[in-house]
């Protein structure tokens, strides 16, 4: 499996077959002639464009392993041979390769829930046959994608451009996501009568929320440099543009050798690092989940788990 999406070709459902053999409803509530018709009505209730973008590059990879068969024609043992494919790729050291087991479990849900619309809402399909799908379990790594304070700390000190020094604070600060802040404007902080200042996000699924900015922070960012407009970006990159999402990883993996932390580090790390920090430090988690933009608080106790200060084990007799 590539890290690249597969480009299929489109084909046209012979309907008229496909009625005869019961694979299709005669009173659909949605008429589609194509894969990808039914995939573009089904991304429609995606709220995010984001969220959009990465299910149909999810989907891409299913059609072109399916050779763009016709979904209706699709059985369980195309599933499982595509769920097997996928896990069977896990362990291939390939140039490019960079499927994780949450990526796997990420696109088995996307191939789930295409066929739970088809069938379940579109009514289009007579019976799903992506309830073959188990879902994939793997180990929670997430342990092992967060940092200890030392780290950040070491990372962010010693960077020696003060710009770049500013982006990691701010992303461990307000544990944003990558897209978020590629995505802030000028227009979207907002200064406080404590000396802190606020920052507007837009989150997953458009999702608007406040985070505070720690006053220290805050100066930094207001004396950074000129704001020429409210609509200019708050992080530039080349060409005076909104930093890319490349650009920030660049920044952050330099660190991070810098730093001597011998880890693929990705800017995600520091927000997993802001959660657990926060939770070792007793922050309430309902506080913590409204910083990060959880929708379910069951998410962020998680970190608790990650990396857990506390443990029965330690009170066993010896």
């Amino acid at each position: 499996m590539s890290s690249t999406a597969v480009l299929v070709p489109v084909k046209l459902w012979n309907k008229t077959a496909l009625l005869s053999e019961g694979l299709i409803s005669a009173t659909p509530l949605v008429q589609v002639e194509t894969n990808e018709e039914l995939i573009e009505l089904w991304l429609a209730n995606k709220k995010s464009r984001h969220t959009r973008r990465a299910y149909q590059q999810d989907i891409d990879y299913f059609l072109g392993f399916i050779e763009n068969k016709p979904l209706p024609l699709v059985t369980g043992n195309d599933l499982i041979a595509y769920k097997q494919a996928l896990e069977r790729s896990l362990n291939q050291k390939k140039v490019g390769e960079t499927i994780s087991p949450n990526t796997v479990a990420r696109r088995l849900l996307g191939v789930r829930s295409l066929f739970s619309f088809a069938c379940d809402k579109a009514r289009l399909l007579p019976f799903n046959v992506a309830k073959v799908l188990e879902p994939s379990r793997f180990r929670d790594r997430r342990s092992e994608r967060i940092l200890t304070e030392s780290q950040v700390l070491m990372m962010i000190g010693m960077e020696p451009s003060k710009e770049k020094k500013l982006l990691m604070r701010f992303l461990y600060d307000t544990g944003c996501r990558i897209s978020e802040l590629t995505s802030l404007r000028w227009k979207h902080l907002i200064e406080l009568e404590s000396g802190c200042g606020l920052a507007v996000l837009l989150g997953k699924g458009d999702k608007v929320r406040n985070v505070i900015i720690p006053a220290p922070t805050w100066t930094e960012l207001m004396t950074m440099g000129n704001i020429a407009s409210p609509n200019d970006p708050v992080f530039e990159g080349r060409g005076k543009r909104a930093i890319s999402q490349t650009e920030i990883r660049r920044i952050i993996q330099a660190a991070a050798e810098r730093a001597g932390i011998n880890k693929n580090v990705s800017p995600h790390w520091l927000r997993h690092s802001h959660a657990t920090h926060a939770a070792n430090r007793n922050v309430p988690l309902p506080l913590i989940q409204s910083t990060l933009g959880h929708t379910n608080v069951a998410t962020t106790s998680t970190y608790l788990h990650a990396r857990p200060n506390d443990s029965s084990s330690l009170y066993l007799p010896r």
